[in-house]
């Protein structure tokens, strides 16, 4: 076997919000040296503009000359749900989604931003960027796509009435120009620093409006301008895509298709990688690293995830509205024994917070150094509650790792008085309790997906962040979060970030575990393809079949 770690500079992880599907997965991976955190992502400056390689990445030097033909066949562990790239957060599905449409910038391997449909960009100052578009690229119905469609895109995105759950993420932007076909001008009404890391995230992607006015939305179909075309989705069984042959970047795919084929199990995914029954096989269970490890004819790609697992509290009812109930619980909880138990040891514990280790923002506050039973009895009698109290912790049925972690706690809190009756929830329904009914007292919830700390931090921690579902308020977090939104260096942002994540850690609405290795096996004949720190699967578009 073959294991490659994520060796280069890495920012942070993107896909925006894929919280439906994306709650609490597994993976597995041989522990790697520790590779340093970058010291920054290079941000463009008012007036240089920065335009797209001119040529598409070549195939790795080693892996010899690039074959054309075959379907690769890709073992994901959730069907496909909807298919519209601006309505859709689940995970699964925007695997399909990102080989079918495609953005205006796009991150490289090494988690840089770079122009895909635009040609270059300029910011010629803070509340401006000017986009000059690829010209010649042709939606999948053979119309040319123009400046005009990336407006309707970014228009329909941030309706605040249109039912994209990224409508906030653009809500800086004032106004969108089209003074030609290929030149976008985007207005803001105030300086917005991520907006680059969105616009190159997916779920951002450029849409032609005649086929979302003929069928409503685009949940059924699919018409793109990327390397591939839909097919067909057969629910519980597969979503297949074939090759764009006009595709505007020239002499790619090299696959004649994909297969994303839903194995739930998370054995199946291991046994079919095995026997050769598919060629790739995402989110390895870390348990099975011992099967994968000895075999001389898989690859494992991947490393250190932003995908975290957390306990959070509703603070809108006692006792959880009692700071000193919560600090009680996150000085009780064990993170490394959860790390070695539930992650097989291939992870790392969250002691401070959710920022992961490679992004610019990262700080290690060391809050949560060690569990800490006596200072947790100590803050339950200040709180008020020597003799503990009765609590209901609820946790997503289908997943194991949560219903793990709950029997973790609940051994950890009994000697506090705390008596904890553990509920695991059927999906659907856990999920509705905790972000429209917030029907809980205490839940455990897995998170992944981020690109910039904004969305990190800002979507759960601010007063009305999209995502705050403990709801969390404090009137200096929400100043920080709203500043730092308009500053232009990372080293301005991050200084702010950092205090956040100390004031989040002492006040705890949540308390973190860890966060995931994530892995993905590969056969070894499966060439060209890279690992994408942001679990995305664009570099399909380079993926060829040795055989």
């Amino acid at each position: 076997m073959t294991m490659h770690h994520q060796r280069r500079k890495i920012v942070t992880a993107t896909i925006a919000l894929l919280f439906a599907v994306a709650l609490l997965v597994s993976a597995c991976a041989t522990p790697a040296a520790p590779t340093a955190p970058p010291e920054g992502e290079p941000t463009a400056q008012p007036g240089e503009p920065t335009a797209a390689p001119e040529e598409p990445m070549p195939a790795p030097a080693d892996e010899g000359e690039p074959k054309y033909g075959g379907t690769l066949k890709v073992a994901i562990q959730a069907d496909v749900v909807g298919l519209d790239p601006h309505l859709e957060g689940s995970y699964s599905s925007m695997l399909v989604i990102e080989q079918v449409y495609e953005t205006l910038l796009q991150y490289t391997p090494e988690m840089e931003i770079v122009p895909l449909l635009a040609d270059s960009y300029e910011i010629q100052d803070p509340l401006t960027y000017e986009f000059t578009l690829h010209q010649g690229v042709k939606f999948h119905n053979g119309r040319e796509m123009t400046s005009a469609d990336v407006k309707y895109s970014l228009d329909r995105i941030r309706d605040p009435d249109g039912g994209s759950p990224r409508s906030q993420y653009l809500t800086a932007i004032d106004t969108i120009e089209t003074s030609d076909d290929y030149t976008v001008v985007i207005h803001l009404s105030e300086p917005f620093a991520p907006l680059l890391s969105y616009l190159a995230s997916p779920g951002f992607n450029i849409v032609p409006q005649e086929v979302v006015e003929e069928h409503g939305d685009l949940v059924r179909t699919m018409v793109g301008t990327g390397p591939f075309k839909f097919v067909e989705q057969i629910p519980d069984t597969r979503t297949v895509v074939e090759k764009n042959p006009d595709y505007w970047q020239k002499g790619r795919p090299y696959l004649d298709g994909i297969q994303f084929i839903p194995m739930p199990e998370d054995r199946a995914r291991t046994d079919n990688i095995v026997t050769g029954n598919v060629d790739y096989a995402d989110q390895i269970p870390q348990k099975d690293i011992d099967i994968l490890q000895d075999n001389p004819d898989i690859s494992l790609e991947g490393g250190l995830s932003s995908l975290h697992d957390f306990l959070f509290f509703n603070l809108r009812e006692a006792p959880f509205d009692n700071v000193k109930v919560r600090q009680a619980i996150a000085w009780a909880l064990d993170r490394e024994a959860m790390t070695e138990t539930i992650l097989y040891g291939h992870g790392q514990a969250i002691t401070c917070g959710k920022i992961w280790p490679y992004s610019w923002a990262y700080h290690d506050c060391n809050y949560y150094d060690k569990q800490d039973l006596d200072k947790a009895q100590q803050l339950l009698e200040e709180a008020g509650y020597a003799d503990g109290f009765s609590v209901v912790l609820k946790c997503g049925a289908p997943y194991k790792a949560q219903i793990d972690a709950a029997q973790m706690i609940k051994e950890w809190l009994a000697p506090l008085g705390i008596e904890v009756e553990v509920v695991p929830v059927e999906w659907s329904t856990y999920l509705d309790d905790i972000t429209v009914t917030y029907n809980f007292e205490m839940a455990i919830v897995g998170w992944m997906g981020m690109t910039d700390p904004d969305e990190w931090v800002y979507n759960h921690y601010h007063s009305d962040g999209q995502w705050n579902l403990w709801a969390y308020s404090n009137p200096r977090v929400d100043e920080l979060l709203e500043e730092a939104r308009t500053l232009v260096t990372d080293e301005e942002r991050a200084a702010l970030y950092a205090e956040v994540q100390e004031i989040i850690a002492e006040e705890a609405p949540v308390a973190y575990f860890f966060w995931y290795e994530q892995y993905e096996a590969v056969a070894n004949y499966v060439q060209g393809y890279e690992h994408m720190p942001n679990q995305t699967k664009i570099t399909f578009i380079d993926t060829w079949l040795d055989q």
